[in-house]
């Protein structure tokens, strides 16, 4: 398939998924209570950041295994040793926790919805390496909508946000066993030296594979708090209201993260084998996807600029009108945050994993730095800057180091 109609694929995949997780959000806040929005975000909390290191970005090293140094089965097996390892973690905080039981329950299914995630993203990770994006596109499509009208339906009718959360893990693992899986040995079986849907667990193999993919798992955490950090620095210095604005203008940064982010994902593939075969396809690759990346980015930052106030104040409300200066930077900085995505795509398809850590750390100081000086005198608006200086300084390593792989003999 070629990289038009995969990117096509991904976007509407992910635009469909990220607004049915968004519209499941809207549902609970209208039919349930403040309390049950409270105890759905808490579950969220804690499962996402621990599922997020032990994914350790399986599905990005899969995809550019153009030499296929692993089996299916062996990433399989590596993926159901740290998804269990993950979900024991969020039991063990649950229940050592003081939550209330009704708590504790939905974070424990929260964190079987999100193991659900993972066995799923283990074969998207085979599916996007043989470029086949549509059917990743499409599980997504069906877990987002089916899952958003079986929650709404459940919560409008039983206002109980366990028994609608036991139906999105019913719906998930009922698409990951009757379609992801099928997807997965339907491409096994026309695939040569691809492997068997069986997990294997090989201890030499297992513990390989996870030192590769280490460094990653822990460029995902530094990425969590680069963009964590200043909402930090916001709650210590003033109060919730003035993170609840800064939040709201810095979601805008996901419209064209989506974008960027269909395009790495689609490229990826692609890229991977054009480093290994040919750099000047691949560097010409690069450069056509960073292109993109610049041209999302300066539009933002156009129209924050022109039309910030007006922006605004339709998404939301009149007095978010006031922040357009905070809009302008978060725009800024999202010009820098997507062409970091397209450089740390392309480091990833050279599979130049140590590197991101370097890079990780460099970023995640400077935004603390930054932070700890701009926004007790700058406010919200400090806190956007600090943003934009740690994104520009982790972009402009990941280019150097781009250039550095491609002269690399």
């Amino acid at each position: 398939m070629s990289l038009k109609k995969n990117f096509s694929w991904v976007l509407i995949g992910n635009i469909t998924y990220a607004a049915c997780q968004w519209g499941t959000l809207i549902v609970l806040t209208k039919f349930g209570t403040p309390e049950l929005v409270g105890q759905f975000a808490l579950g969220l909390a804690i499962a996402t950041p621990i599922y997020s290191f032990t994914n350790l970005q399986l599905r990005g090293i899969q995809a550019t295994d153009s030499l296929n140094e692993y089996l299916f089965s062996e990433y399989f097996g590596f993926r159901i040793i740290m998804t269990t390892i993950g979900f024991t973690s969020i039991v063990s905080v649950a229940l050592f926790s003081k939550y209330q039981k009704t708590t504790v329950l939905i974070i424990i299914l929260l964190g079987l919805v999100k193991a659900i995630e993972s066995f799923s993203d283990v074969i998207f990770g085979l599916i996007q390496k043989h470029e086949q994006m549509e059917k990743i596109s499409i599980s997504l499509i069906f877990k987002g909508v089916f899952s958003l009208i079986f929650f709404s339906i459940s919560l409008f009718y039983f206002k109980n946000l366990f028994v609608s959360i036991l139906l999105i893990l019913f719906v998930w693992l009922l698409i990951f066993l009757i379609f992801d899986i099928r997807n997965a040995k339907l491409l096994l079986l026309n695939t040569a030296k691809a492997g068997s849907i069986s997990p294997h667990f090989k201890k030499e193999r297992i513990k390989n594979l996870f030192f590769l993919a280490l460094p990653l798992g822990v460029v995902i955490l530094f990425n969590a708090l680069n963009i964590n950090i200043p909402r930090y620095f916001i709650t210590e210095y003033f109060n919730e209201e003035m993170l609840g604005y800064f939040a709201a203008i810095a979601y805008l940064l996901v419209v064209g993260s989506t974008i960027v982010n269909a395009i790495g994902q689609s490229a990826t593939p692609r890229l991977a084998q054009y480093y290994q075969s040919n750099r000047h396809l691949y560097t010409s690759l690069f450069a056509k996807m960073l292109s993109i990346a610049i041209i999302i980015g300066s539009l933002g930052i156009f129209a924050a600029w022109e039309i910030g106030d007006i922006v605004l104040s339709i998404l939301y409300t009149e007095a978010y009108a006031k922040y357009k200066d905070v809009f302008l930077w978060i725009m800024v900085s999202a010009f820098f945050l997507y062409c970091s995505g397209i450089s740390g795509s392309a480091i990833t398809a050279a599979r130049s994993f140590k590197p991101q850590v370097l890079f990780g750390v460099i970023s995640t100081s400077a935004i603390l730095m930054a932070s700890y000086i701009l926004i007790p005198i700058q406010g919200i608006v400090g806190a956007a800057m600090a943003m934009t200086i740690a994104f520009s300084i982790k972009v402009t390593l990941e280019i150097i180091q781009v250039i550095i792989l491609v002269n690399k003999v």
